[in-house]
């Protein structure tokens, strides 16, 4: 039996036998393997902050001093498993867009209650003016936190905060730096909902109902019964720097 110490406590220990066990094993280096996709988010996040630290973004408009700090924090706050989800739809929505399209991906944070991601592609070819295509972008993607919120408002889906992405595809142009929005709905009068829902219907965005779209997920432990097979001279996964066969590969070798 557990005493009430034991039950109360929220920390794991490991003999140090134990734990090289299980940083070696194989649903631990699945887990690495999957979460190598996850790196997209933080390179991400770490490109717009080194932008924000050095004075080199330009700031069109923010209702207060903080709103990129808090965007940023937002975003730092999302976990490991949530930064893999995100990344991969991302990825896939960047694998799938074709030339002049303009592509729209959005998901819902996963530690943050009312918080709605979009990420948008559009291409600069359809625009003759660089100057153009960038205010035409910024344009776009407040439009869309707008027909976000009025989605979610008319399917009664609680979202309060939305973080916008917009780039160039990188499938198919040199990225045109990185535009971002927050925006933050504290009051959402009818009269809005009314002008923004019917925007977005004629503009044809956000028709698949929510419950359609929303649908990333993911194990944080993926099956390891048929793990990726992990070649001898490749990194190994544990994040090491060294081949796999002179690392975790040996290790696993002559415990069999």
């Amino acid at each position: 039996m557990l005493s009430e110490d034991e039950k109360n406590c929220d920390g794991c220990l490991f003999l140090e036998e134990d734990w090289g066990a299980l940083n070696q094993g194989r649903d631990y280096l699945s887990k690495i393997a999957a979460d190598r996709q996850s790196y997209f988010w933080d390179e991400l996040l770490r490109d717009i902050s080194y932008c924000v630290l050095n004075g080199i973004t330009e700031i069109v408009y923010q209702s207060q001093p903080s709103d990129k700090d808090v965007l940023l924090r937002y975003m730092a706050m999302e976990d490991r498993l949530s930064r893999r989800i995100f990344s991969n739809a991302m990825l896939g929505a960047i694998d799938r867009c074709e030339q002049d399209q303009i592509r729209m991906t959005a998901f819902m944070s996963r530690v943050t209650q009312g918080l709605l991601y979009i990420f948008l592609q559009v291409d600069s070819i359809r625009f003759s003016d660089f100057q153009d295509y960038i205010d035409a972008r910024r344009n776009m993607l407040e439009c869309y936190a707008h027909f976000a919120k009025a989605k979610c408002t008319e399917e009664n889906v609680h979202i309060d905060k939305i973080v916008g992405i917009a780039i160039e595809p990188p499938k198919h142009r040199r990225v045109s730096g990185t535009d971002m929005v927050y925006a933050e709905f504290k009051d959402w009068p009818q009269t809005e909902q009314e002008y923004w829902n019917s925007e977005r219907i004629k503009q044809g965005v956000f028709r698949q109902k929510i419950s359609d779209w929303n649908h990333l997920f993911d194990r944080e432990w993926p099956d390891s019964d048929k793990p990726r097979k992990i070649g001898v001279n490749e990194k190994c996964p544990c994040g090491s720097g060294k081949k796999y066969k002179k690392c975790c590969g040996s290790v696993l070798k002559s415990q069999m």
